[in-house]
């Protein structure tokens, strides 16, 4: 095989370009780019709240995520403890977008918990109570195989005030009044003669 041979072997004609011909490996890129592994970029997953709420507030969780490149999320999901209470799905039917479970445990504020920045999610519980403390995880799914996830945590706790100022109450009891002595010291902090 002759030079120019070898040459057209590794170049692939491009009809309708005005004939000009581009290396075989750059065609492959364009082709495989696609189905590259998003393995090497990173995943990040970080949930945060107030440690602590009082019996009826209304408390904000934040989720911040970081996506590989080219990467979207199929998914973000919250649940207190093992159970899903909410999850966000932004390729979904409006209908089936965001969706709040367990009810009756938690009461999550739908038209609020939303994404509040590109890779920011807030989840808003409304009248919280006690039952409602406890572990709170945000996982995100992303949205091409093989469909990796990742979770982060935030722990809440919930609590009571009382209904009046406490009261301090009991034997009161008398003590003898201190006695002084006078000081050997002399008012420069040195002993006396």
């Amino acid at each position: 095989m002759n030079e120019e041979g070898a040459s057209h072997a590794t170049m692939v004609g491009l009809g309708g370009l005005g004939g000009s011909s581009l290396p075989l490996w750059s065609l492959l890129l364009v082709v495989a780019l696609p189905f590259a592994n998003t393995d090497s970029g990173k995943f990040l997953v970080s949930a945060h709240s107030s440690p602590y709420a009082i019996t009826g507030q209304t408390v904000q969780l934040y989720c911040n995520f970081t996506l590989p490149p080219y990467t979207q999320f199929y998914s973000l999901k919250w649940f207190l403890g093992p159970l899903e209470v909410y999850r966000l799905v932004p390729g979904a039917t409006r209908h089936l977008r965001r969706m709040a479970f367990h009810t009756k445990s938690v009461t999550i504020d739908l038209q609020t918990s939303k994404l509040i920045e590109t890779n920011l999610h807030q989840l808003v519980l409304q009248r919280v109570h006690m039952d409602q403390s406890g572990e709170y995880k945000c996982q995100v799914t992303l949205d091409s195989p093989p469909f990796r996830f990742l979770s982060s945590s935030t722990s809440l706790t919930v609590m009571v005030l009382p209904e009046r100022l406490p009261v301090i109450s009991g034997q009161l009891s008398i003590q003898s009044p201190v006695t002084r002595h006078p000081s050997p010291l002399t008012p420069h902090g040195l002993p006396q003669a």
